[in-house]
């Protein structure tokens, strides 16, 4: 796992990126589906949650959907997902 976090770092990822990737990874998810510099990590850890559902993540995982909105967009799909 330090191997992939040492590469995550020189990809350009930040910390709490990072952390919700290495987080997918360890759980088996689909990472790519979140794994992009352009999510905040708020937003890839919704993802997260999401994919350990079972839910479509399809529908917020954008790197468009801004936080506020992407908060509302995913809490619409899944309102009951811990924080």
């Amino acid at each position: 796992m330090d191997e992939t976090k040492q590469n995550l770092e020189m990809r350009g990822f930040a910390p709490g990126q990072i952390q919700e990737i290495t987080e997918g990874i360890k759980s088996g998810l689909r990472v790519e589906a979140y794994a992009k510099k352009e999510f905040f990590s708020i937003q890839m850890r919704q993802i997260r949650l999401g994919l350990s559902e079972g839910l479509p993540v399809e529908k917020y995982a954008r790197p468009d959907i801004t936080p506020p909105l992407f908060c509302q967009t995913a809490c619409k799909i899944a309102p009951r997902l811990p924080s």
